[in-house]
């Protein structure tokens, strides 16, 4: 087993990897809003995950200053 220390990673290697941790996040929450054929999944997931998605939501996160340096 190989073990990565993050201090060591650039930001798009962290930045590729919290994109997946956060995609198999929305892939568990989604099919629990009672979305189950697989389009809609997919569609709905998207609609999360994109890079358009995760900026209304950092925005978001910075006018209500939930984020700290």
């Amino acid at each position: 087993t190989v073990t990565l220390d993050p201090k060591q990673l650039n930001s798009l290697a962290l930045a590729y990897m919290g994109d997946a941790v956060y995609e198999e996040y929305i892939r568990h929450h989604v099919p629990l809003q009672g979305k189950t054929k697989p389009n809609r999944l997919h569609r709905e997931a998207i609609r999360f995950v994109s890079a358009k998605a995760q900026a209304q939501v950092l925005k978001q996160m910075m006018n209500e200053d939930l984020l700290t340096e």
